[in-house]
C-alpha cells in the first residue's frame, strides 16, 4: 500500500520481527494520499498505530467511543511527531488535518451505523480499515442489542463496521485493504469449534417466535450462545478471536478476486439499469471482479496495555509486574503497521501475521483454511457453504437478524458502481 525509494529494509523480519517497533516496521514507506480508519485508536496498540501512519503522511481517522478521550490522543500524537518524529519527510504541515476523530462504541449497532453515516458526510476516500478495537471482560455482560459484550465489541461489531464500509473501500481504491486484530487465545474455544458453531447457527437458524416460546432467548437474555450460565473469560474471549479468523478467510475467498458489480441479486435499485450500461464484454468481464481484497488477521503478541482493565488488578500487572516479559505499545503495533504498509504485491492476504510475518503455523488447526480454495467457489453456493470460514458469515447474519439488521439491504454497492463506471470511462476515453 505504501511507496518507498528505499532498497534495503532495517531488519530480517522472519528473524527480527518480534522485537521489531512500529517505527521500524514502516521502514520508509510513505502513506501519502492514503486514508486508514482504525478502531480503539486513543490507547495502546491502536494509539501507536495511528501515530506512526500519520508521521508516515497517511490520512488517520481515530475511531473510539469517547469522544473527549479521542480528541486528546490525537493531541498527543500532533505533539509526539512533531517533537520526536524518525521519519523526516513527515508534511508537518498538514499534520493536524490528517488526523480526524470520529465516535463509534462497538457495543451498539446504532453507534456503528452512525458512524458511517459520519464518515460519509466528511467526502473521504477510504483505502483501509484496521478493526483494532477490542474487551476482556471478566464477567458476563451484554449489550442494549442484547448479545454478550466480548463476543459483541470484539467479533460482530467489527464485522457490521466492516460490511458497512466495504463500498466505501472498493469505492476508494481498486485494492483496498482491512486489517482484523485477533490474539492467539483464539485456540481457547469449544473443540470441535465447527460444532459449537454449527449449533448456534442451527439455534439461529430457529423461527424467532418458537425460540423465547421455548425460552432459548428469555432464559439467559441474549442472542449467540455466551450467556450468563456459560459464560467463560478465556472461552467467551476465544470464541470472539476464532470467529474474527474465521471470517477474515471468508473475506479473502469472498473478495480477493474482486467484487461482482453485474449481479443482479443485490438488494439495489440501480442493478438493471447499470447491467444495459454496460455493453462491452470485456467490461462486463471486468466489472463482474472489479477490485481485489486484501485481508489479514495480527495477533500482536503479549502487549503492555490497557486491555486487561476491566478486570481487577489486570491493567496494572499488564502495565507494571509482567512489562519486562511483555511487548511494549510500540512493538506490539508493529505487525500492525508492516500490514497497512506493505505493497501489494509482498502481502499475503487471507493470513495470519505474528511479529510482521505470516505464521498460519501458530494457528489452531481447526482454523486452518486454506487460503487456495478457488474463489470461484465464491459464486457457487453449495461449494461455498462447505467451507468452514463461510460459517462466521451465516453466523453473524443470523445473529444480526435476530436484532432487526438485514445485512443483505444495507450493502451499498451503487456508490461502487458509480467509481466503477468512472474509471472504464477514463481508460476509453
Amino acid at each position: 500500500m505504501g511507496n518507498t525509494t528505499s532498497e534495503n529494509t532495517q531488519l530480517d523480519f522472519s528473524t527480527q520481527g518480534k522485537k521489531a517497533t512500529a517505527a521500524q516496521a514502516a521502514e520508509e514507506y510513505d502513506l501519502n494520499d492514503k486514508v486508514i480508519l482504525v478502531t480503539g485508536a486513543n490507547i495502546g496498540i491502536g494509539l501507536e498505530t495511528c501515530r506512526t501512519l500519520a508521521e508516515h503522511n497517511a490520512t488517520v481517522i481515530m475511531a473510539c467511543r469517547d469522544r473527549s478521550k479521542a480528541n486528546q490522543a490525537r493531541k498527543n500524537v500532533i505533539d509526539s511527531i512533531v517533537n520526536n518524529r524518525t521519519y523526516l519527510k513527515c508534511d508537518l504541515e498538514s499534520l493536524s488535518n490528517r488526523i480526524q476523530v470520529i465516535k463509534l462504541d462497538l457495543a451498539s449497532l446504532q453507534s456503528i451505523q452512525e458512524c458511517v453515516k459520519d464518515f460519509k458526510s466528511r467526502n473521504l476516500k477510504l483505502h483501509c480499515l484496521v478493526n483494532n478495537a477490542g474487551v476482556f471482560m471478566p464477567k458476563f455482560q451484554s449489550t442494549k442489542d442484547n448479545i454478550e459484550t466480548t463476543l459483541q465489541v470484539n467479533f460482530l461489531g467489527p464485522f457490521y463496521l466492516t460490511w458497512l464500509l466495504l463500498p466505501y473501500l472498493f469505492a476508494s481504491c481498486k485494492n483496498p485493504r482491512v486489517i482484523n486484530v485477533t490474539s492467539i487465545m483464539h485456540k481457547k474455544v469449544p473443540l470441535p469449534f465447527a460444532d459449537w458453531l454449527n449449533s448456534q447457527i442451527s439455534v439461529l437458524s430457529s423461527d424467532t417466535a418458537e425460540m423465547e416460546k421455548n425460552n432459548e432467548k428469555k432464559t439467559h437474555g441474549v442472542w449467540g450462545g455466551i450467556t450468563s450460565s456459560n459464560f467463560s473469560i478465556n472461552t467467551s474471549y476465544g470464541i470472539s478471536k476464532a470467529l474474527v479468523i474465521l471470517w477474515t478467510q471468508w473475506l479473502h475467498q469472498k473478495f480477493h478476486d474482486g467484487i461482482d458489480l453485474t449481479s443482479t441479486s443485490t438488494n439495489d435499485q440501480d442493478s438493471s439499469a447499470f447491467s444495459d450500461d454496460i455493453k462491452q464484454p470485456e467490461d462486463r468481464l471486468a466489472l463482474s471482479h472489479y477490485g481485489k481484497l486484501y485481508v489479514c488477521c495480527i495477533h500482536p503478541g503479549l502487549v503492555a496495555t490497557s486491555i486487561g482493565r476491566n478486570i481487577p488488578g489486570g491493567e496494572f500487572l499488564f502495565t507494571n509486574v509482567m512489562k519486562p516479559f511483555i511487548k511494549s505499545p510500540e512493538q506490539g503495533a508493529a505487525t500492525i503497521v508492516r500490514c497497512c504498509v506493505l505493497p501489494d504485491d509482498l502481502f499475503e492476504s487471507g493470513h495470519f501475521y505474528v511479529d510482521c510475518v505470516p505464521h498460519d503455523d501458530m494457528l489452531l488447526e481447526e482454523l486452518k483454511t486454506s487460503t487456495k480454495l478457488k474463489i470461484e467457489n465464491r459464486n457457487n453456493e453449495e461449494k461455498e457453504q462447505e467451507q468452514q470460514s463461510y460459517k462466521s458469515w451465516t453466523y453473524a447474519d443470523k445473529l444480526l437478524s435476530k436484532v432487526n439488521v438485514d445485512l443483505k439491504k444495507e450493502w451499498d454497492i451503487s456508490i461502487v458502481r458509480e467509481s466503477a463506471v468512472k474509471h472504464l470511462r477514463l481508460r476509453s476515453s
